[in-house]
């Protein structure tokens, strides 16, 4: 049976690792040196305009230290952000990048890679006006908005109104976190290996019907695959020669690491094969030195719910996914809790 690190292990390689994480990290050493932990707000005064970044280094230059603050829930903008300060192809619609500020200092931050929709991080209800105006004069059409629960209902419901649209809820999640490996208790046969080329083709078609069950928008599940073998983030849980399931990183930050992409096929389901492969891709990077494991899962599947609290995730925070459609009538902008 698998046997997770000790807390010396994890403080040891953990250490070992910071120089690497800085590395990679734009931010500058006293941004990264901030823990998992969380910080301090400050007051803001009524005084707010929003800033836009054409270059992600430039914009985790200016608010990676705030999202830092709180890299637990800040994961998903954090990860993407990373990816694009590394990245040297340029995508085909404008990246939005973005922070709100106050007379305090920065109050929140927004982000959108098309065609995916925006995300938002935590910010008082009154400054989301001024990023509402600012994200209409980057985009004519918004497909959706996600963030904390209610900073995302609140941008939805400003935004529906501006544009004449109904706002409805598509997918509630929760941020889930994992500090210390537990081994399942009945795991399952095989083991789990990091995918291979020979592995593609049933990637992709995996990648796919994870996307049309979870009903999440992947416009490109061939050129996804082709970059988690790349960077060699997804891994498979293998029994009697052939794969049952596969689990991927889908995002890094200085001290934390997100799991997704996390499918069985339907025949394969129930035997313990997604709760292994869970299991074997979280032990593996806190054997890194990642402080913390995180993940989103949907509200609405409880199987899954139940899979991750059995190997120690915990809840972190709710968030939400709200699609914008055409009103009923004109005039007639609404929000509505209907999928």
């Amino acid at each position: 049976m698998l046997r997770g690190p000790s807390a010396a292990d994890r403080s040891n390689r953990g250490a070992a690792c910071d120089s690497v994480r800085r590395a990679a990290w734009p931010i500058g050493d006293a941004a990264v040196d901030r823990r998992v932990a969380g910080g301090v707000r400050c007051p803001m005064d009524a005084a707010r305009r929003v800033r836009r970044y054409k270059d992600a280094r430039a914009f985790l230059a200016r608010a990676g230290s705030w999202l830092l603050e709180r890299e637990v829930e800040h994961t998903l903008l954090l990860g993407v952000t990373h990816r694009l300060a590394r990245s040297r192809r340029p995508g085909a619609a404008p990246t939005y990048l973005a922070v709100i500020e106050g007379g305090g200092g920065l109050e929140g931050c927004a982000l959108r890679t098309p065609p995916w929709p925006l995300l938002v991080t935590e910010a008082p209800a009154e400054a989301l006006s001024a990023l509402v105006e600012d994200v209409g004069r980057a985009y004519p059409e918004l497909p959706a908005v996600m963030g904390p629960k209610r900073t995302s209902a609140a941008f939805a419901r400003r935004w529906a109104e501006a544009h004449e649209l109904r706002a409805t809820v598509g997918v509630e999640e929760r941020l889930l976190r994992l500090d210390r490996w537990l081994p399942p208790a009945h795991p399952a046969p095989g083991r789990v290996r990091e995918a291979a080329a020979a592995d593609r083709d049933g990637l992709v078609a995996w990648l796919e019907e994870f996307a049309r069950e979870a009903d999440i928008m992947l416009p490109d599940a061939a050129a996804t695959a082709d970059r988690l073998l790349e960077e060699g983030a997804v891994v498979l849980w293998e029994h009697a020669g052939r794969p049952r399931s596969m689990a991927a990183i889908g995002g890094e930050s200085p001290h934390t690491a997100r799991i997704g992409y996390v499918y069985t096929p339907p025949a394969e389901r129930g035997r313990g094969y997604a709760t292994a492969c869970v299991a074997g891709l979280s032990e593996r990077l806190l054997r890194r030195g990642v402080e913390a494991v995180v993940l989103f899962t949907d509200l609405a599947n409880p199987t899954s719910n139940a899979l991750y609290a059995r190997l120690g995730y915990r809840p972190v925070e709710d968030s939400t996914l709200w699609r914008f459609g055409p009103s009923r009538a004109r005039g007639d902008a609404r929000i509505s809790h209907s999928t």
